[in-house]
């Protein structure tokens, strides 16, 4: 098996979280066995598929208590599970602590991350915005654990692309929260953003994707060298303030002017997906 092939279904487990597949569907999916499907995930991911996914479910659910306001119950159902006392087993396994005290204790960090993460001086003005369905030409990254941007890995990815279509713009979407999920497993998509949306398959190992319709609070900076500290006032301190809260979904950072391999002026964007209809 392929790693792409690994790849293919390791997002698809993700994308499939609410309903939570068998191992067996997921094999079938692929045409392998799910004995010689356990093995693979094994070798490359360290843990067999049914706990990868299992894994991937508890993440999101820890993600969603954490940054958002539902239900403990809508979030077991959110991410696959039929009750929240099944949940509330699982995720005390995971995390070694109940759903409602993660929540507890998660949120009452944000006070001292405010002070040690959130800059003293001004880094721009934040919106709110509806943004419609956005076309991707990315590649999945797997682990990152850096204090800096990685704006380097954009670039080794950037030269394994055919050539980028008129007005895309550089871009990565982030997947996961740092505090939650092991730095080994952070999964970053590398690539493009797309003005429409592409008539053509996505040369492998790329794929084409697509971030859906969406309200977002967005922020502009001019140093990708800022970036760690822009997300954390967005998501800490500015959304908060304008009385929103995030929606769990994947942000984004997208170049709309210059190149995370030039030099020169920039114009990065940050996107914070937001709860709420969009």
């Amino acid at each position: 098996m392929q790693f792409h092939d690994l790849m293919q279904a390791e997002i698809w487990l993700q994308q499939q979280i609410e309903t939570a597949p068998t191992l067996d569907a997921l094999a079938e999916r692929l045409g392998y066995s799910s004995i010689h499907l356990n093995r693979e995930f094994n070798a490359h991911f360290g843990v067999p598929a049914g706990q990868y996914r299992d894994t991937l479910r508890l993440e999101r659910a820890a993600l969603l208590l954490g940054v958002t306001n539902r239900s403990i119950t809508a979030i077991a159902v959110e991410c696959g599970y039929t009750g929240q006392s099944v949940f509330s087993r699982a995720f005390r396994n995971r995390f070694q602590v109940a759903p409602r005290e993660f929540r507890q204790r998660f949120q009452a960090m944000q006070p001292e991350l405010v002070k040690t993460s959130v800059p003293d001086d001004a880094i721009g003005e934040v919106t709110v915005e509806s943004a419609g369905p956005t076309p991707l030409l990315v590649i999945r990254h797997y682990g990152y654990d850096q204090p800096e941007p990685p704006t380097n890995l954009w670039t080794v990815y950037a030269h394994q692309a055919p050539a980028p279509p008129c007005q895309a713009r550089p871009c990565w979407v982030y997947h996961d929260h740092p505090g939650i999920t092991p730095a080994h497993r952070v999964r970053i998509d590398f690539g493009y953003r797309l003005l429409h949306k592409p008539d053509r398959a996505a040369p492998l190992p790329f794929r084409h994707d697509e971030l859906p319709a969406q309200r977002v609070a967005q922020l502009l900076i001019d140093d990708i060298a800022r970036m760690e500290e822009a997300f954390a006032y967005l998501v800490l301190q500015a959304i908060p303030g304008l009385g929103e809260t995030p929606s769990g979904e994947a942000a984004s950072v997208v170049w709309r002017h210059g190149r995370p391999d030039g030099r020169g002026d920039q114009e990065i964007e940050l996107r914070v997906p937001l709860s709420g209809l969009s």
